[in-house]
């Protein structure tokens, strides 16, 4: 996902930089989610199938995935919207105004 949304929508090499910095931060402080019982619908690509079980235990609102093979994309759930890396910038933008990188 940061690969794609990098490559489509952050031109300057320097933004792309901080982008990867706060990415290194961002598993820095992250946890781990236990997906041992999660129980779903299998999907297309098996493989896949962890992204959605640590998505529906981390009670995550959005997951982001450019795999178009699993399935995901035409499948609808309640409590979570599935978007390719450049619709959720479309959706985002669209609710919070154009992303803008800012360093720290």
């Amino acid at each position: 996902m940061v690969k794609n949304f990098a490559r489509y929508n952050i031109d300057d090499v320097s933004e792309r930089i901080l982008l990867l910095k706060w990415i290194v931060e961002l598993f820095y402080y992250s946890l781990s989610i236990n997906t041992m019982n999660v129980q779903i619908e299998k999907s297309n690509d098996e493989h896949d199938d962890m992204f959605l079980k640590c998505a529906i235990a981390g009670n995550a609102d959005y997951l982001i995935t450019d795999d178009m093979n699993h399935g995901l994309h035409e499948r609808e759930f309640d409590f979570l919207k599935v978007y390719t890396s450049k619709d959720f910038v479309k959706q985002y933008e669209e609710e919070h105004g154009d992303i803008k990188l800012q360093s720290s």
